[in-house]
């Protein structure tokens, strides 16, 4: 798990922040509805699918508990980002049967 958290900290290091964050904050939406958008956009193409608003709302717990402990916006972002690095839906493609 080390090795996977590290290697999720390089890409996102690596990553340009505009293809991180391509929603940023603007003074009339909230910071968690940017930070929603965010994740949802990195999610989906992270598991190349549509994600779910439970999946959504599991990543942004992530986020809502980094911005508790004091982390800035956007590092609280990447944070729920590695989570979705790290994630079985990302590390794993699974298989859709007609019938199981």
């Amino acid at each position: 798990m080390e090795k996977y958290l590290a290697a999720a900290d390089e890409v996102l290091a690596a990553a340009k922040p505009e293809r991180l964050f391509p929603v940023r904050p603007v003074w009339y939406r909230s910071e968690r509805a940017v930070a929603t958008d965010n994740v949802e956009s990195f999610a989906r193409r992270a598991f190349r699918r549509p994600v779910t608003r439970d999946e959504v709302d599991k990543h942004m717990a992530f986020f809502d508990q980094a911005r508790a402990q004091g982390m800035n916006f956007e590092a609280a972002i990447g944070f729920a980002l590695q989570v979705v690095l790290v994630s079985p839906q990302f590390l794993f493609r699974g298989e859709i049967q007609p019938e199981p």
